[in-house]
């Protein structure tokens, strides 16, 4: 093993044309005769192409390829010493560096010759070991660390420290290394210009990404800018505003608003009520038990029916789950004396659960508890015949479709209806006095199928009997009809050519883009209609359930957002139930309200209403 020093050769440079090909090593069969310490080639090295090795010189030997070597300025090549050793004389020795034509696209290379009188020079130099330097010499003139090389290491996998710490890797080294371009673009980044994230230059606890002279800041919810340094205000397009109802800018701030009956919190932003029975809200709890019955059999004990035993429990006690063993002599007192009749002979448990409600339809579907539709009304016939539904406003309006205005002449509306066979004493019958059909509908494309009722006498509200809310247009708008889905209900059929349901259904739809919706149908979707359903699934709104809620829940509150208007049969493949979108009316709903609401003074005594029910349009 020989030791390596380093050797400079000042050499005077010559240019001249030459077989060689700029920065490429003469193949073997032009060399044969090459020293047996040089080779063509290195082990598992690629082509240096022309111009991206500039420093690279060719070392001659007697006109033959003998060692490499680094061009240092115009007059100083650095090569290893043993290539010089036993050469002194140095005028067989020449130097070839290679070089591009700009512009003309043609090869050149040039051939530095040492000539005579340099080559005496030279002698002259290095018989005064002036050129050549001792092992120790060369030590301090290039000091370095034992590198992490072994014996054919470009034919091993990359190593970090070989390969971009001792030495400066290019990309596809560093690819080699990592065998992932994602990692390895993560490493080069910092790799070729530092860590810029070491500074932390991303505000509000934003995440830095470090990139090529510059770095990414990936901020929190509510924040933006370069570096995460701008508070987002809480506009309305950003949830809402915050607000639980409704949101508008007052001077370029959110101003936060409730539907009718709320009030806004000490936090301007929520909405409390202090009616016990408000539109919109479902008393419900995860598990709850709802009272079951058997239609077959009978429900009367000494003169006593369960719906005068029911009329005697308080919503509180009917909420109450009856699987508590300490239920019956809690309310024992609920039973008459002296008598046998056994709780458990007419109620049953039946425990709901919060997602039976996202589940459930009305064709195929399952029943809508007793108090968890509320708004419900549905319209009857003067054979006390249901052909419709509706959707309860306050307590003397209804809202409905227009195309069931037509179905009789007298219309009665029942309230708080669960089961149209079985009286539960939560029900409420009322009389129609006042309808208020939109002047512009059009029977035949059922644009603008919208209608208002006006009972005779006022809606006494319960747990099973409330309003929905009544949006307003933006909140419906860009709030509530871009939520997953909305609810409709009705006594409706459970299926094409099938007979009504006695059971209020329910049902939990998408809602359908405008432009799928548009595309299902030869029939027009006009702007004031939006569809919702399922294009393969066999569940839909259906006959009999015209006039009914299509409602939206936002946080805890129900609002009304559209009506069961019209569809191409039930449930059918590739078509959608097609309602009238309410928010397009909210206008001609507050209106109508104001038009048809009593406007007696307090203390005199209304007359009462008998006949048809009187006609108008709006």
């Amino acid at each position: 093993m020989f030791e390596r020093s380093v050797c400079f050769l000042l050499i005077s440079l010559s240019q001249a044309a030459v077989e060689f090909p700029c920065g490429q090593v003469p193949p073997e069969e032009l060399v044969p005769d090459q020293s047996s310490v040089g080779q063509t080639r290195l082990v598992g090295g690629r082509q240096c192409p022309p111009g991206d090795c500039p420093l690279q010189v060719l070392v001659q030997l007697n006109g033959e390829s003998h060692c490499g070597g680094v061009l240092v300025n115009s007059q100083w090549v650095v090569t290893a010493a043993h290539c010089i050793h036993g050469n002194n004389s140095g005028q067989n020795l020449t130097v070839v560096t290679g070089f591009i034509l700009r512009g003309s696209g043609a090869m050149l290379t040039s051939v530095c010759v040492l000539r005579l009188t340099l080559g005496v020079l030279l002698l002259q130099l290095i018989a005064a070991h002036q050129v050549f330097l001792d092992g120790d010499s060369a030590r301090q003139l290039l000091s370095r660390r034992r590198r992490a090389n072994s014996f054919l290491e470009e034919m091993k996998q990359g190593n970090m420290e070989r390969e971009c710490l001792e030495e400066r890797c290019d990309w596809e080294e560093a690819r080699e290394i990592f065998e992932n371009a994602d990692k390895t673009n993560e490493f080069w980044a910092i790799y070729v210009d530092g860590d810029a994230c070491l500074s932390v230059p991303c505000a509000h606890n934003g995440v830095c990404k470090d990139g090529i002279g510059s770095y990414t800041c990936y901020c929190k919810d509510g924040y933006q800018g370069f570096n995460c340094e701008i508070v987002i205000p809480e506009l309305c397009e950003n949830k809402n505003g915050g607000c639980e109802h409704f949101c508008n800018l007052a001077s370029g701030n959110v101003q936060c608003s409730c539907a009718n009956g709320y009030f806004l919190g000490p936090d301007d932003k929520s909405c409390d009520s202090n009616d016990v029975f408000k539109c919109g809200a479902v008393v419900t709890e995860n598990v709850r038990t709802v009272f079951r019955y058997d239609r077959n059999e009978s429900m009367v004990m000494e003169n006593i029916s369960i719906s005068d035993l029911m009329k005697n429990i308080s919503d509180g006690d009917l909420m109450k789950n009856i699987s508590d063993g300490d239920f019956l002599s809690d309310n024992s007192d609920f039973l008459p004396e002296n008598s046998d009749f056994l709780l458990e002979d007419a109620v049953f448990e039946e425990t709901l659960y919060s997602q039976m409600a996202s589940m459930t339809r009305i064709v195929n579907g399952e029943d809508c508890p007793p108090g968890e539709c509320p708004w419900q009304a549905l319209l009857l016939n003067e054979d006390d015949r249901g052909f419709c539904g509706g959707t309860i406003l306050n307590e003397y309006i209804i809202l409905t479709a227009a195309h069931c205005m037509n179905a009789s002449r007298y219309i009665y509306v029942r309230l708080g209806e669960f089961d149209v066979l079985v009286d539960h004493g939560n029900e409420a019958r009322h009389e129609v006095e006042t309808i208020i059909t939109h002047q512009r509908y059009k029977p035949d494309t059922y644009n603008n199928d919208i209608a208002l009722m006006k009972l005779a006498t006022p809606i006494k509200f319960s747990r099973f009997i409330l309003p929905a809310c009544i949006p307003e247009q933006e909140f419906a708008e860009k709030v509530l009809m871009r939520e997953p889905d909305g609810m409709v209900s009705g006594f409706g059929r459970t299926g094409e050519g099938r007979q009504p349901s006695t059971i209020l259904q329910r049902l939990s739809m998408p809602y359908v883009n405008r432009l799928t919706c548009k595309e299902s149908t030869q029939l027009r979707i006009s702007t004031n209609m939006f569809c919702a359903g399922y294009d393969t699934l066999a569940k839909d709104s259906c006959q009999g359930d015209s006039g009914g809620p299509h409602v939206t829940r936002y946080g805890n509150t129900y609002f009304i957002t559209g009506i069961v208007s019209w569809g191409e049969g039930c449930a059918r493949k590739g078509k959608y139930g097609v309602y009238t979108q309410v928010s397009k009316y909210i206008r001609w709903i507050n209106s109508g309200m104001q038009q048809l609401m009593p406007k007696e003074k307090s203390g005199r005594r209304r007359k009462r209403h008998r006949g048809p029910a009187r006609r108008l349009l709006l």
